[in-house]
């Protein structure tokens, strides 16, 4: 829908999603993780600038809402030197091995993807975060990120680059455990409903099918 490139061939595309194992993340789920005593926000990526990790932090300015930072990237030493000078509790990781990722996933109060562009064509991190059953605080990007998060349903969505905006979803969020809770629940089960592997492979064996 956003991809200008391919509007004269609208009617010969046809939409396949990527696909995930829910269950690698339901195991996850049961674990006890090293982090349960910390109620916290997590973001997972790369360090690069259409992250928007510096939204993020100016974000959580004054809130008092920890995050947990993982990945790496160029802007790592920028957006740790942002969170000291405003004060922010942000805890860097830098990259981490997968089981590791299980339990932050599992840990976290909810997932935040604060992407500024486009060049956020997915967010396939949000996958891993929904399976998990937790919510996502994503933003409106004109990219397929908002299909996948989906606004009141399965997390919330505000205005990209929008720190005020960003700050009022975390804060909603954070303050309100059922309405988490609800969300995670419905983000699980879209990823059962639309984004498993089996549904990947059911879709691709449909459209060989059809172009043979």
């Amino acid at each position: 829908d956003h991809a200008a490139a391919l509007a004269r061939y609208r009617d010969r595309v046809t939409v396949i999603p990527f696909g995930i194992d829910p269950e690698r993340w339901t195991a996850a789920s049961l674990a006890r993780p090293a982090d349960a005593g910390e109620r916290f926000v997590l973001f997972v990526g790369r360090h690069v600038p259409y992250k928007g990790v510096d939204i993020l932090i100016r974000a959580l300015q004054g809130t008092g809402i920890h995050a947990v930072i993982a990945g790496d990237g160029p802007q790592r030493p920028e957006w740790e030197a942002l969170a000291r000078g405003l004060n922010v509790p942000a805890r860097f990781t830098g990259d981490v091995p997968d089981a590791r990722l299980h339990e932050l996933f599992a840990a976290c109060a909810a997932f935040v993807l604060p992407s500024t562009t486009r060049a956020e064509a997915f967010g396939y991190v949000q996958l891993e975060a929904m399976a998990s059953g937790k919510p996502v605080i994503s933003t409106d990007v004109p990219s397929g990120v908002s299909w996948v998060n989906q606004h009141e349903q399965t997390g919330l969505i505000v205005r990209a680059g929008d720190v005020d905006a960003l700050r009022g979803a975390l804060r909603r969020l954070m303050a309100d455990e059922p309405l988490r809770a609800r969300l995670g629940r419905q983000a699980r089960a879209r990823v059962e409903d639309t984004f498993t592997m089996s549904h990947l492979r059911e879709r691709l064996r449909a459209f060989y099918a059809e172009a043979a």
